[in-house]
């Protein structure tokens, strides 16, 4: 066992049952575990301590480390043991609770109880980052403590949840001005006794986290501790449980009780939680580096934004991308764009392959590790069955494009890291979780959230799959107009554009409202998707357009358009019975993706 600065150890034999105590010098506060017993793994019990100043502070990296990471254990997907020896996922919100204390006594000034509320709104979106949707409460202390956000209140929004954070405010503690630390935590000690009436079985399984921002100087209410202890009694935490509750305290305000904070926080070993940081600035920083993309490689659709960087920051940006090239014998072949969809599936357009091709000849390129693009062997491509080129070549439609998807199995997973991850797809029980909506969630209730408004901005990538081109999906009376221009198209000779532009295609392009960006050769297969709570959910595939409007180097069609140019991409909500028989399909060797009806 290491030594701590400043401080003195008493006990130097480390053998099993052996105890050490420590005591910091002079002047100085004990922050961790005072005790610690060598255990028979080699670890110690509690936490590591440290000896505080009222000048120590915690940098943006400790905190980043010790609070994110600790955190992290409780927000991640994987499976934990519960009470009963059954695994529970940890994706279901009703198994998470947090609870968030904020001090607006008279000992914390309102720049501090506004920095409170930045940090707490600021947690709350990062969480909105992991397929999990917990059940918060929220509450402000003075003398005595009122609730912000109930975690009674069934399916609270995240966004209601924020709204009701900024309409709170400081003065709203009248001359009721004291700090009653201990009436906090009794407040949430009396949350959690209501929900564990209601439920007493399901409660075992429940895990709490308790975060509070406030300065530790209590004046009223008697000993907090004490009530922590009826928390932990009730919880049965002594019970081999710990991993069911975790207590954090950030110190805030002019002066810190780091000795009274100590005896609130939770005490693990190799974790801490109890933080002092010397500025509100580096607080904030800590929270939006909170979320480290290689901790949450399997969750769809996420991404991190970059305005610049290299070719590796511009992977994380759109880690679905994939460039699937078919060689043929003798002729031209072709070159397309694919989204991955799952470790082992890309989807991409149909009309990118012919019956003929040969599946050794189709190569897929997608970054699977940090060294560079990597070329994938397939297993096989299916095309809709439907989908038929030819088969409207006597109506005056040279190519039609209906169902016009195809799928392609790789022979080995892709390695899913934060280069390459997928995609999210409608109707499926990721997607449902990065909506944010209830386990009873429908297919249609995606749809009418996706794709209900006339005009709903949507992206889709250029023929190198680097750069997101800008487009707005035309839906209900902006439709007909939109499709009409099919008809100005080449190889086409139609009077009613519904006979090449079915139900099963969206529209996008023109120049009303904003310039759209258009499709170019190569484009095709492309993912078109929209952004929904900072994640990236895939509507459409890129089929064929109207006019090729490109020039040569150049990507992005810029506004020198004409209102005629439009792009039509097959609706993936028409399309799902064919997505279904394929990746739902459990019966093999890759993961199957679990839909919703």
């Amino acid at each position: 066992m290491a030594a701590v600065a400043s401080s003195r150890r008493t006990g130097h034999h480390f053998q099993i049952d052996d105890t050490v105590t420590y005591r910091c010098d002079q002047g100085l506060t004990l922050v961790g575990s005072k005790e610690r017993v060598c255990q028979e793994n080699g670890d110690w019990t509690g936490a590591e301590p440290a000896c505080y100043s009222k000048f120590t502070y915690d940098t943006t990296e400790e905190v980043k480390a010790s609070f994110s990471a600790s955190l992290k254990n409780s927000l991640t997907t994987g499976e934990n043991e519960t009470q009963h020896g059954k695994k529970i996922r940890l994706n279901k919100g009703a198994n998470l609770h947090i609870y968030i204390a904020l001090d607006y006594s008279d000992s914390i000034d309102e720049a501090g109880f506004e920095w409170a509320k930045t940090c707490t709104k600021k947690l709350i979106e990062q969480i909105q980052y992991f397929d999990i949707t917990p059940k918060y409460e929220i509450l402000a202390f003075a003398t005595k403590p009122k609730t912000i956000v109930s975690i009674l209140t069934p399916d609270f929004h995240s966004l209601d949840i924020l709204k009701l954070l900024n309409d709170f405010k400081y003065d709203g503690k009248g001359d009721k001005s004291g700090t009653n630390i201990a009436g906090a935590f009794d407040s949430i000690r009396g949350q959690m006794s209501f929900l564990q009436a209601q439920d007493e079985i399901g409660f075992k399984d429940i895990q709490h986290i308790i975060i509070m921002f406030t300065d530790g100087i209590a004046n009223m209410g008697g000993s907090a501790e004490e009530n922590v202890k009826k928390i932990k009694l009730m919880l049965n935490i002594a019970d081999k449980r710990d991993k069911f509750l975790d207590i954090y305290v950030f110190g805030i305000g002019r002066d810190v009780n780091e000795d009274e904070i100590n005896k609130l926080v939770s005490k693990k070993p190799s974790e801490q939680h109890f933080f002092k940081m010397d500025s509100t600035e580096s607080m904030e920083d800590m929270l939006d580096q909170m979320i480290d993309e290689n901790d949450s490689v399997g969750i769809c659709g996420m991404y991190r934004d970059y305005d610049k960087g290299t070719d590796s920051t511009k992977r994380w940006r759109n880690p679905w991308s994939a460039k699937v090239e078919v060689t043929r014998e003798g002729e031209l072949g072709s070159n397309c764009l694919g989204a991955l969809v799952s470790p082992r599936f890309i989807l991409t357009a149909a009309h990118c392959f012919k019956i003929t091709d040969k599946y050794e000849l189709v190569k897929v390129t997608i970054q699977d590790d940090n060294k560079g693009d990597s070329v994938k062997d397939i297993k096989w491509f299916k095309q809709h069955e439907v989908y038929n080129s030819l088969a409207k070549r006597g109506q005056g439609i040279r190519a039609f494009y209906d169902y016009d998807v195809a799928l392609i199995e790789l022979k080995n997973d892709v390695k899913i890291s934060a280069q390459a991850r997928p995609i999210c797809i409608p109707c499926t029980v990721e997607t449902n979780r990065a909506l944010k909506l209830t386990d009873k969630a429908t297919c249609k209730e995606h749809e009418d959230l996706l794709l209900k408004k006339d005009i709903e901005p949507a992206v889709f990538m250029d023929s190198h799959g680097s750069k997101r081109k800008n487009v707005t999906i035309k839906l209900n009376q902006k439709r007909p107009s939109c499709i009409e221009d099919v008809k100005t198209a080449e190889g086409v000779d139609i009077k009613d554009p519904k006979d090449m532009v079915t139900d099963n295609f969206l529209c996008t392009g023109g120049i009303e409202g904003t310039t759209d960006h258009v499709a170019c050769p190569g484009d095709s297969g492309g993912p078109l998707f929209m952004e929904r709570r900072r994640r990236l959910i895939q509507v459409g595939i890129v089929s064929f357009g109207v006019k090729n409007l490109c020039k040569p180097n150049l990507d992005l069609y810029t506004p020198d358009s004409d209102s005629s140019s439009r792009d039509f991409h097959i609706n993936l909500f028409k399309v799902l019975p064919f997505l279904k028989k394929y990746l739902a399909d459990g019966s093999h060797d890759y993961a199957p993706i679990t839909f919703i009806d």
